[in-house]
């Protein structure tokens, strides 16, 4: 299909993860020098966590998550269309809405202590958009009621109240059995994945955890997971996690600089080669 249909002139094949660690390399660090990384991809459908040692994905060690954004975006669409409106079919507003208000908590009991009270600190209203002056939808501090007065929106808008809907959402991927799923979250997915590995690994791969992926990108990701990570690592191994600039394309920007080192040309299979030797070619193609 992609010589055929799509007309390409090489083709290479590599996983995401490999492609992070790549894009990672310009940070110089001793790890990524020596191509050694685990890279937590926290995708739409799925996370994973790939132990990768001399720029090779170590198999062994690979773990996945049946979890990702596509299941947070479809519990938050229960959690509003149940307790104001229904948005059901809305998956791309909900999206939207996902992106913009919710946050990792680094401390869930006391996030829920303070959404219990009246005065929440995490309320938040999202406006719809309307379809004329309204075209996206945003976010807006709820108006104090006051009395005598009636309060809340003008006449022909709509929001959605949020509060704890905020951190409850995200925190299924530290905490999958909220949703009656059964697996650990992403803590306990990055410590099976390094324990699958020789001993003599772990030390690296904790010292150069890379994060991708869009989940990723939500507020506290990262200082959430190095807390719940933390008491799992043995004392004497340093614990770096590394969230980069754009997470959602870093793999993307990694394949982009990958391009233009001499390693690819030998890594690549063109379209001449498959005319020539068929698919049987394909499978002699190292990835990077």
């Amino acid at each position: 299909m992609v010589f055929e249909d799509f007309g390409f002139q090489s083709l290479c094949v590599c996983p995401a993860a490999l492609l992070s660690l790549q894009h990672a390399k310009a940070q110089e660090t001793a790890a990524n020098q020596a191509g050694c990384a685990l890279v937590l991809d926290a995708g739409f459908s799925f996370s994973h966590a790939v132990p990768i040692f001399s720029d090779v994905v170590l198999d062994t060690g690979v773990r996945r998550l049946n979890l990702g954004g596509k299941v947070l975006t479809n519990y938050l669409k229960e959690l509003v269309s149940y307790r104001s409106i229904n948005l059901m079919e809305e998956t791309y507003l909900v999206e939207h809405i996902k992106d913009a208000v919710c946050f990792v908590s680094n401390n869930l009991q006391e996030d829920l202590t303070m959404a219990q009270q009246s005065h929440s600190p995490h309320k938040l209203e999202y406006v719809l958009p309307d379809g004329l002056t309204n075209l996206t939808g945003f976010v807006r501090k709820p108006e104090p009621a006051v009395k005598g007065k009636s309060g809340g929106l003008p006449a022909k808008e709509l929001a959605v109240a949020l509060n704890n809907e905020r951190f409850l959402v995200p925190e299924l991927l530290f905490h999958p059995s909220d949703i009656s799923l059964p697996q650990a979250g992403v803590a306990e997915l990055i410590h099976d994945a390094v324990n699958a590995v020789h001993p003599d690994l772990h030390g690296l791969l904790y010292s150069n955890i890379i994060l991708s992926g869009g989940s990723s990108c939500c507020p506290g990701f990262k200082d959430r997971l190095l807390k719940d990570l933390r008491p799992l690592v043995p004392d004497h191994f340093e614990l770096n996690i590394t969230l980069p600039e754009s997470p959602v394309v870093c793999a993307w920007q990694g394949g982009s600089s990958f391009v233009s080192t001499p390693e690819y040309n030998a890594m690549t299979l063109t379209k001449a080669e498959y005319e020539e030797q068929g698919y049987d070619r394909l499978q002699t193609v190292s990835s990077v």
